[in-house]
């Protein structure tokens, strides 16, 4: 009697191979999965890393140069925050950062705060827009906040001495006034400057 035995393990052996092969393809496609993931998240934690950066440097700017920056045009005009000198300048358009390789556009827009149906002349809403990749792939991050100037918690404060010019209903100021919001139990025609708590 014959034994077919030699038949048996070459079928065997072909699966074998089938099985191994499909497993180390597996493999490989969860390392390229893992590795393009891990690339990803590279890039979208250096994209918001930018968008910080600039966001600071936007409200470094704005501290020492309120009046330029709010006269800047609001959003959809884009602005990107150039070096010059130990300071800062604005430009129209984006600035260009390669970090690693990988190039990333960012720029800022601005934007009014209103409060009573009126921009506030000392509070912008910046937000800043960062693109990363290039051609087809492009990905976007933005992140916003409130820059406040020197009258609406900024670092600078004015004293308001005079209050001649009487009441004026509620409004928002950017610099010393004679007015005020309230006449509530106070006499201030009597000594013309000066408000008088009465009572007292």
């Amino acid at each position: 009697m014959k034994s077919h035995r030699g038949g048996q393990s070459l079928i065997e052996l072909i699966i074998g191979f089938a099985i191994g092969a499909l497993l180390v393809v597996s493999a490989i496609m969860a390392i390229t999965l893992t590795l393009r993931s891990r690339t990803t998240n590279t890039a979208s934690q250096t994209a918001v890393f930018l968008g910080q950066e600039l966001l600071e440097s936007v409200r470094s700017f704005s501290k020492g140069n309120w009046a330029a920056m709010y006269l800047l045009e609001r959003s959809p005009f884009q602005y990107a925050l150039l070096p010059a000198g130990s300071t800062f300048a604005t430009g129209t358009g984006a600035e260009i950062v390669v970090i690693d390789g990988a190039t990333f556009t960012r720029t800022f827009v601005l934007k009014d705060v209103l409060r009573n149906g009126v921009p506030d002349p000392n509070v912008l809403e910046i937000t800043v827009f960062i693109t990363q990749g290039g051609g087809a792939a492009l990905a976007t991050t933005s992140l916003a906040t409130y820059v406040a100037g020197p009258s609406a918690g900024g670092s600078d404060a004015f004293v308001q001495t005079d209050w001649s010019g009487g009441v004026s209903g509620e409004q928002i100021l950017s610099a010393p006034g004679i007015t005020f919001a309230s006449s509530t139990l106070i006499d201030y025609a009597s000594l013309p400057g000066s408000i008088k708590v009465l009572g007292y």
